[in-house]
């Protein structure tokens, strides 16, 4: 039977759906005009520049977008949280042919699809990362370090995954999260990657909220990746912080998300205007890409107003 695969690709950085975390730089402008804010955004986005938006919280005004170029980020600290029950995987090097128990499952591709295309190849110079799996429990497979020890061939074999048959996702997005609070780094990511299910559906959930809502504090970028192996639920307990899906009916596809995630950012341009407030005090500023919001970063706005 041939799989499906379904790519879920969003970042969350509050318990609420949220986009990529990021920071806002003012940029002083000549000749009396407003400053100009310019938000530097982690990964890559496909979204035309009028999906962008900059909001102030307390007055509601908003900034259109005028231009979105290429950034350059720093290193980032990325915890790969990968499923590691034998389905889910696979187990056709190990049953019979004949066997009824026999799924070739995601393992293979997903080592080869990495060992084609490192990580280290995508992510900005000085990365780190480890390799966290999780079934029965979360484990670490491979701790925080260079970001060129987490390849395919880290994941094992199929030997490695055998009489694995628990989904504690929830433990895997705790344990990467808690590891990753002990790192300084300036960008920190979570990808989970399995079939966004946990063994425990009902308390899944709300306990999804509660990391989401540590990560938002920690400035942890939070994404996912949901393979539909052949035994897997349908439903995904992931993507009630994580709801944006992409379907796909190749392996490739979860490696390229996770490379679209590390790269080097992309910055969106937006010309200040009468009316927002520019008067030398602290604001909320909320950034959309196509009306997902991000977390509130707080901002000193320069004092300027229009001249007559």
């Amino acid at each position: 039977m041939r799989q499906l695969l379904s790519c879920a690709i969003l970042l969350a950085t509050s318990a609420a759906v949220a986009a990529p975390a990021i920071k806002v730089h003012v940029v002083p402008s000549e000749k009396g005009n407003a400053p100009i804010l310019e938000v530097s955004v982690p990964g890559g986005s496909d979204a035309t520049i009028d999906k962008f938006a900059l909001v102030d919280t307390g007055s509601k005004t908003k900034l259109v977008a005028i231009a979105k170029r290429d950034g350059k980020s720093e290193p980032i600290a990325l915890a790969l949280v990968v499923q590691g029950s034998e389905i889910w995987l696979g187990n056709d090097d190990i049953e019979p042919a004949d066997s009824p128990a026999r799924y070739t499952g995601a393992l293979k591709s997903i080592v080869h699809e990495l060992e084609a295309a490192p990580l280290a190849k995508h992510a900005p110079a000085g990365s780190k990362a480890m390799l966290i799996t999780y079934a029965n429990k979360a484990a670490i497979r491979v701790p925080l370090g260079p970001i060129d020890k987490v390849t395919g061939k880290a994941l094992g074999t199929q030997k490695d995954y055998q009489n694995n048959n628990g989904t504690e996702m929830v433990q895997g997005v705790a344990l990467a999260l808690a590891e990753l609070h002990k790192t300084a780094a300036a960008r920190k990511i979570v990808i989970v990657i399995g079939d966004g299910n946990d063994a425990d559906a009902d308390k899944a959930k709300p306990a999804l909220a509660k990391l989401a809502h540590q990560a938002a504090g920690d400035h942890v970028q939070i994404a996912a990746v949901v393979y539909k192996g052949q035994l897997s639920d349908p439903g995904s307990a992931i993507t009630s912080i994580v709801p944006g899906a992409v379907v796909a009916n190749e392996a490739k596809a979860i490696v390229s998300a996770v490379d679209s995630l590390l790269g080097n950012g992309y910055v969106v341009v937006f010309p200040g205007r009468a009316g927002f407030p520019f008067d030398g005090k602290a604001h909320d500023l909320v950034f959309s890409i196509d009306k997902v919001e991000s977390a509130p970063v707080n901002v000193v706005l320069p004092a300027w107003h229009l001249k007559p």
